[in-house]
């Protein structure tokens, strides 16, 4: 999403000439994921927390694919407009699985160690949500230095230069989402075991008191 985020002005205003028309698309994306919380918190009632993070993930990187299809001018408008709607609705999972999961491994944690790190590990996962956001502003970089695009007002770029922001801008997010697909997919902590984590923690206070009795 920091490669999303960081080229989005840049590849609707430079690339596909619609500038005037990205308040339209920040408004869009922005509704899209707020009404995309109580329907992700469903789906992982559901069918449970890292399979509903990873099947967000997959139809999140599917969904910029078609981006590249999209032609420059005025009638790139409203193929955008559907775009980023959809995109930003299935990215409205990484606002809900990942944290929802983090508390199960703090749980995890508690059990083990008998030790309560939940504000360590949710600032470490936002602090790697900023690092990974970065990446977007090296990108930008690269694609200046390696394709030699320009965003100057007048330029006119090679073709070249546009397939490589087409690429950074569609596949690169999508191809370091589905790279972490299988991490998600086959994360151990899933429902069942979650549910015997509870049930020892809830046990504890009560077998606490058992032993100071006797």
């Amino acid at each position: 999403q920091g490669i999303f985020a960081a080229l989005f002005l840049v590849y609707y205003d430079s690339y596909l000439h619609i500038g005037d028309k990205v308040p339209h698309l920040l408004l869009i994306a922005m509704v899209a994921q707020f009404c995309s919380q109580p329907f992700w918190a469903w789906v992982v009632g559901r069918i449970g927390k890292h399979r509903t993070w990873a099947w967000g993930w997959i139809i999140n990187s599917l969904v910029l694919l078609p981006v590249m299809l999209v032609s420059p001018g005025p009638g790139a408008f409203l193929p955008s407009l559907f775009l980023t709607a959809i995109y930003c609705f299935s990215n409205g999972v990484s606002s809900v699985a990942p944290f929802s999961l983090l508390a199960d491994v703090a749980d995890y944690e508690v059990l083990k160690r008998r030790v309560d790190r939940a504000g360590n590990y949710y600032a470490l996962l936002l602090f790697m949500a900023k690092m990974t956001g970065s990446v977007g502003g090296f990108v930008f970089v690269f694609l200046g230095a390696v394709f030699g695009y320009q965003i100057a007002e007048g330029s006119v770029n090679t073709e070249a230069a546009n397939w490589g922001m087409v690429v950074s801008f569609a596949v690169l997010p999508s191809l370091f989402q589905i790279l972490a697909v299988p991490l998600i997919w086959n994360f151990p902590l899933v429902r069942r075991r979650h549910k015997i984590i509870r049930k020892r923690l809830d046990q504890r206070p009560h077998r606490l008191r058992e032993d100071v009795a006797t």
